[in-house]
């Protein structure tokens, strides 16, 4: 096992190539008869050690990749060497605060167009706050910048970040907010616009949370996936970025439609404080984990990816972890023990070859 010091000098090694070192042991590999002999590759946690927050995680063929806030972008092609990293995505289109920044980007296939959806913020810009959206045909770029879809004051949520995007029954939908409530609304046939600008302030659907002011009880990071007849609600509630301080933690429920309701096992809806079932918290290792993303696998496994402190580093920022998502008697899913696999061998996804 490499000592902290030691990571922190891979790390910094790493800089300087313009790559990410993956500090934990990569690989181990044995026979699997449940997946015809191929190779069973094995991973540590964190899988990135490195300062990623809010990752979004898509695949492509039998590659991953891993997109933060900061416009970062990792990519794995073979779990054998680990992530490597791409050059940051840049915005390119002037609007919104002077010194906003990427914030916790989704990713989404229309067609044939990969669109990277922003949140275009600065610590306390909550007013000036918005979404905008980029495209490309390869999640390698170039991505052109089609600038805002809106703002927080055009919308009439307030703090407007955090978008993640669906698709049901050929339309497109983008669900978004931040502890002020989480609303949903309809996009246009590509996705780069509101489906009606002059009407969204009304069209907006509520389906977390509270209206009103900052309520660390709700939720923020949302994301809606529909895994077999549900739709299911992922949430992250408490504080993000304290360092080994953070409360961050990932709740869910689910609805049989895209609009809700959205409920636990008891029926009870997100509409409110502290609702959901636990799907991972902290622990002793790992502080603050939350804001996560899906991807599944040729098995059909879903494979979460999501931020959390190193509690005995806590200064390497929010570190990229992945865990198998597993099904409670209920039907929900949740990580092993509801915690972050830390520093122990886990198999990889599976993928075809």
């Amino acid at each position: 096992m490499k000592t902290r010091k030691t990571i922190a000098l891979l790390l910094a090694m790493g800089a300087l190539v313009g790559c990410s070192v993956n500090p934990t042991p990569a690989v181990s590999s044995t026979t699997s008869e449940e997946s015809s002999s191929q190779e069973i590759m094995k991973y540590r946690n964190p899988l990135i050690y490195a300062d990623c927050p809010d990752p979004s995680a898509v695949r492509d063929g039998n590659s991953i990749y891993i997109f933060g806030t900061a416009g970062r972008v990792y990519k794995i092609d073979d779990f054998e060497f680990g992530p490597y990293q791409l050059p940051d995505v840049l915005r390119s289109e002037a609007w919104g605060a002077s010194a906003a920044n990427i914030w916790a980007p989704d990713v989404y296939k229309i067609g044939d167009t990969w669109n990277y959806y922003y949140s275009n913020s600065v610590w306390g810009g909550e007013d000036t706050a918005g979404i905008g959206v980029m495209t490309s045909t390869s999640l390698d770029g170039p991505w052109i910048d089609r600038g805002k879809i809106f703002t927080s004051d055009e919308i009439g949520v307030y703090n407007s970040i955090d978008p993640v995007v669906i698709e049901d029954n050929g339309h497109i939908y983008m669900a978004w907010g931040s502890f002020r409530g989480i609303f949903i609304i309809e996009l246009n046939e590509d996705g780069t616009a509101l489906k009606n600008p002059a009407t969204a302030k009304d069209d907006k659907v509520l389906i977390a949370g509270i209206v009103g002011g900052w309520n660390g009880g709700t939720y923020e990071g949302s994301y809606i996936r529909k895994i077999g007849e549900y739709f299911y609600y992922f949430g992250s509630q408490g504080t993000c970025c304290a360092g080994a301080n953070s409360s961050y933690h990932v709740k869910v429920a689910r609805s049989k439609s895209i609009f809700g309701p959205y409920v636990d096992s008891k029926g009870v809806d997100m509409l409110g404080e502290n609702r959901g079932e636990l799907v991972v918290k902290g622990d002793q290792n790992v502080a603050g984990p939350g804001h996560m993303s899906l991807i599944e696998d040729d098995n059909h496994d879903w494979w979460m990816f999501y931020h959390g402190y190193d509690k005995s580093n806590p200064a390497a920022g929010r570190l990229v972890f992945m865990d198998k998502l597993l099904w409670d008697d209920n039907g929900f899913p949740y990580t092993v023990s509801r915690r972050p696999s830390f520093d122990k061998d886990n198999k990889v996804p599976y993928f075809n070859q």
